[in-house]
C-alpha cells in the first residue's frame, strides 16, 4: 500500500490534469489537509513529489500553482499499479524513484484500485498529456480486456510501454517482465513431492493468467512424475466480487461445467471469508474438508489464501505443518511477509516491477528490449529459516 502522501498527490494530480486547472492557484497547506483529512506533513510531502514532477510550482508567499504547459511530458514515466497490494512495496517504489532520477526521468505512480474504470481514466488523461512510458500491473489479466484501444493509441502514439507481470490479452506483443510462473509451480509440486506427498492440492485465482500459469506447472509436474491428479481439489477463486469458488481442474467458463451453487459463498477475496467472529466461513471449511480427506498438502496462490486454508483446516485439528504442508507464491516483499509463515516461492532476483523499470528506461534510450522470464526461489518458512530445503 502506498504511503498516504503519493495517494494524495495521485488524486491533486488527477484533478489538475483533468480540472483545466493549468496555472490556478491550488488551496492553502491547510486546507488541503482538511480536505483530504490527512496532516500538514502530508500535505507538505505530496505538493513536494508533484513540485518535483513539474505539476506545480511553489511560489514563496503565495502557495502553489499548477502548471501551465503544452500537454506533453516526455521525461516521465507514468506506473500504474493496483494499490490495495503490495505488488510495488514502497522500497521498490523508492529504487525506482531513484534510478529513474539518475536517467532524467519522474515517475509517477497511479493508482487503478484494481478498477478498470480507474484504469482506463488513468489511460484517457494519459492520452491528454502523454508521458515518455507507462509501466502497468494489469487487472485481471486472463481475461479481456476493454482498455485496450487506449493502449493501442498510446502505443501509436510513441509512448512506450511495459507489463510488469503478464500482458493483457490482445497485447501479447507488448514487452513484459514477468515470473516464470510454469516453471514455479512445477517447482512448488517437486518441493512437496520430495516432502513425501503424493496427494497435492491447488487454490488460484481463475481471472490471473499468472496462476493458470502456475496451474499449468502444477499439473505439469503431476503428471512427469506420475502423482495421481486430485481434480476435486484443484479449486478456483473466481474473485473479490463474486466470491465464487469451483471445484475442478479448470476455471469456471473453462471447463464446460456450470458452476457448482455449493460453492457461492458471501465476502470479498480470500481475506474475507471469514464471519464476523473471525473464523472462516463455511467455503474454506467445505474446502478444508474436502481437501484433508484427499490430500496431504496444497500449493496456493498468496500467503492471504494460505492463512485461510490453514485456519480452516486447524478447526478439524488438523495442524499445519505438521499434519498438513502448505507452500505459497509470493509476489511482494511487504513487511506484513517479512517473517513467512509457510514454505514460500519468491523472486530470485530483482523485484519484478523494478527489472520492468530498467526496461523500460532502456527502451526510452533507444535500446532493443526483450520480453524477460524471471526465476522463483524457495524460502522456508520462518520457525525452519535455518533449514536448508532439499528440492531435487
Amino acid at each position: 500500500m502506498l504511503p498516504k502522501y503519493r495517494q494524495l498527490a495521485g488524486q491533486l494530480r488527477d484533478e489538475i490534469t483533468a480540472g483545466g486547472s493549468e496555472g490556478g492557484r491550488l488551496l492553502s497547506e491547510r486546507r488541503l489537509a482538511l480536505a483530504h483529512k490527512v496532516s500538514r506533513q502530508t500535505v507538505r510531502q505530496a505538493l513536494a513529489l508533484l513540485a518535483e514532477e513539474g505539476i506545480i510550482e511553489k511560489r514563496r508567499g503565495s502557495g502553489s500553482y499548477a502548471v501551465s504547459g503544452n500537454g506533453e511530458n516526455r521525461s516521465r514515466i507514468a506506473f500504474l499499479m493496483p494499490g490495495e497490494e503490495s505488488y510495488f512495496p514502497e522500497a521498490v517504489v523508492q529504487e525506482i524513484e531513484s534510478v529513474c532520477r539518475k536517467r532524467r526521468y519522474t515517475a509517477q505512480f497511479c493508482l487503478t484500485g484494481g478498477k478498470l474504470a480507474r484504469e482506463r481514466e488513468i489511460l484517457q488523461q494519459l492520452c491528454r498529456d502523454p508521458a515518455g512510458g507507462i509501466c502497468v500491473a494489469g487487472i485481471r489479466t486472463a481475461l479481456p480486456n476493454p482498455n485496450l484501444d487506449l493502449y493501442r493509441y498510446l502505443k501509436s502514439a510513441g509512448t512506450a510501454i511495459v507489463f510488469a507481470g503478464s500482458p493483457y490479452r490482445g497485447l501479447e506483443d507488448t514487452l513484459f517482465v514477468s515470473m516464470d510462473n510454469i516453471a514455479g509451480g512445477h517447482l512448488a509440486v517437486r518441493h512437496l513431492m520430495s516432502r513425501g506427498h503424493t496427494r497435492i492440492a491447488c487454490v488460484f485465482e481463475s481471472r490471473d493468467m499468472q496462476d493458470l500459469e502456475r496451474y499449468g506447472g502444477c499439473v505439469s509436474a503431476v503428471r512427469d512424475y506420475g502423482l495421481e491428479m486430485q481434480e476435486d481439489c484443484y479449486l478456483w477463486l473466481s474473485g473479490q466480487e463474486s466470491g465464487i469458488c469451483v471445484p475442478g481442474g479448470l476455471p469456471a467458463g473453462q471447463s464446460g461445467r456450470p458452476e457448482d451453487p455449493g460453492a457461492r459463498v458471501s465476502g470479498q477475496g480470500p481475506e474475507m471469508f471469514r464471519d464476523k467472529a473471525g473464523a472462516p466461513e463455511e467455503f474454506w471449511i467445505r474446502a478444508a474438508k474436502r481437501i484433508r480427506t484427499s490430500c496431504s498438502a496444497a500449493v496456493c496462490r498468496d500467503a492471504k489464501t494460505a492463512r485461510m486454508l490453514a485456519a480452516a483446516l486447524r478447526t478439524f485439528g488438523t495442524d499445519v505443518p505438521e499434519d498438513f504442508e502448505i507452500l505459497c507464491f509470493r509476489d511482494d516483499s511487504g513487511p506484513e511477509n517479512a517473517e513467512p509463515l509457510f514454505p514460500s516461492l519468491v523472486c530470485a532476483g530483482q523485484h519484478p516491477a523494478r527489472v520492468a523499470a530498467d526496461c523500460l528506461l532502456r527502451m526510452l534510450s533507444g535500446k532493443t528490449v526483450s520480453p524477460v522470464r524471471l526465476s522463483w526461489r524457495l524460502e522456508p518458512a520462518a520457525r525452519s529459516a535455518g533449514e536448508t530445503a532439499a528440492i531435487p
